[in-house]
């Protein structure tokens, strides 16, 4: 009996230290494996891309199952990549040997972090279960962590649109920044984050607004329609920021111009001046416009008068394609508009060269200052000297 008791505890013990072993090899495989899986992230920042293909192709390969390991890699704080990089270098041929080593030797923990998140990225979808790891990073003190876990939030896409909009609310304005970034970039899958985007267009925080504001429009799928709808219903910083986004909108839609100059006529200076700045930037040369824009340089408020100056003054001036509507502008009934679309049609040198007859009509005009600009804009177009006391362009 005692024996066979001697024999059961022997048996136990042998059976606890085999799983102690198992148990101590496990972690040792997932240790070295995890130092692999940096390694592999590191040679994605490469600037051979032969070696970027192969370390996104080894991550690709991995799968969902590289998600744990690099959800950890992305909470580093310290680098440890070195040792574990020469050992990797062991098995590799150049050039990627030589590229691992070159990367290792200016590597730090941030780099780390954002490599991790950028491969994250890599994974796309399949990274699902990294979102609460990919949304702390949003919080992350550098930079290029932040940037890099946005990009992969919106490419995880749909699954990561509910936690993005709740980091829209986040107290930081970086996170609220990136997280508003990150839904314009993940595409037509976030248009449920529209609304909150929208909401977002109105916050304290400039960079917030327009990338909120720019984000809306990604989602919008009538271009310019959900700017427009700000510009229309809202009122201050989201209103401001919905027309300098649409002022990069290309081509920007023609039924842009009423509401725009609506808010040229805004009780707030910093609307008026931001409708007219948008106005400028998308160049549509009708008679109203150019009535808005002269009426603006008389403007109470500085900013405003500056900018319908910097319009109107602008050295690239009208394109061939504006030449109708100044023809048309020059009949206009007030004599500002008449004059401003002479000059900008001077402006426009040879180029205008069918605009000459309507030109040509206003040299009796009963204003003075209209009839100079036409003459100056005639000695542009047709190759005859302007008179030299006004300049080349009649705006000194």
């Amino acid at each position: 009996m005692l024996l066979r008791r001697r024999a059961l505890l022997w048996a136990a013990l042998a059976v606890a230290l085999a799983a102690a072993v198992f148990g101590i090899s496990r972690q040792w495989q997932f240790i070295t494996e995890l130092r692999e899986l940096r390694a592999w992230c590191l040679m994605q920042r490469s600037p051979d891309p032969q070696v970027r293909l192969a370390a996104v192709a080894e991550l690709k390969a991995l799968g969902p199952a590289a998600v744990p390991g690099l959800c950890r890699v992305l909470r580093e704080k310290d680098s440890s990549i070195k040792p574990a990089a020469l050992k990797l270098a062991r098995k590799l041929r150049d050039p990627f040997r030589r590229e691992l080593l070159r990367i290792c030797n200016t590597v730090d923990a941030g780099t780390v972090r954002a490599t991790a998140a950028q491969a994250l990225g890599e994974l796309g979808p399949s990274a699902t279960n990294a979102i609460p790891a990919l949304i702390r990073a949003l919080r992350d003190p550098e930079s290029p962590v932040v940037w890099a876990a946005a990009t992969a939030l919106s490419r995880v896409g749909e699954p990561a649109v509910p936690e993005l909009v709740t980091a829209l609310r986040a107290p930081q304005p970086g996170v609220r920044h990136a997280a508003a970034y990150a839904l314009g970039a993940a595409g037509r899958v976030a248009q449920p984050a529209l609304p909150a985007l929208i909401e977002a267009m109105g916050d304290t925080n400039e960079s917030v607004r327009m990338s909120a504001a720019y984000s809306s429009h990604q989602l919008e799928p009538r271009p310019g329609r959900v700017l427009l709808a700000v510009i229309e219903t809202n009122r201050g910083p989201a209103r401001i920021a919905a027309a300098r986004t649409l002022a990069n909108v290309f081509p920007a839609p023609y039924f842009a111009f009423p509401p725009l100059l609506r808010m040229a006529r805004a009780d707030s200076p910093a609307e008026r001046a931001a409708a007219v700045e948008t106005l400028g930037k998308i160049h549509p040369w009708t008679a109203e416009v150019i009535a808005c824009l002269v009426a603006a340089l008389d403007d109470p408020a500085r900013d405003v008068r500056a900018a319908a100056a910097a319009v109107l003054v602008n050295p690239a001036g009208p394109t061939s394609g504006d030449q109708r509507g100044l023809t048309l502008a020059l009949s206009n009934r007030a004599a500002e508009v008449r004059e401003w679309s002479a000059r900008l049609l001077g402006r426009m040198g040879t180029d205008a060269r069918a605009a000459v007859p309507a030109l040509e009509t206003l040299q009796q005009d009963p204003s003075a200052r209209v009839r100079q600009a036409v003459t100056n804009a005639l000695g542009r177009i047709t190759g005859f000297a302007a008179d030299p006391a006004r300049g080349k362009d009649g705006l000194n």
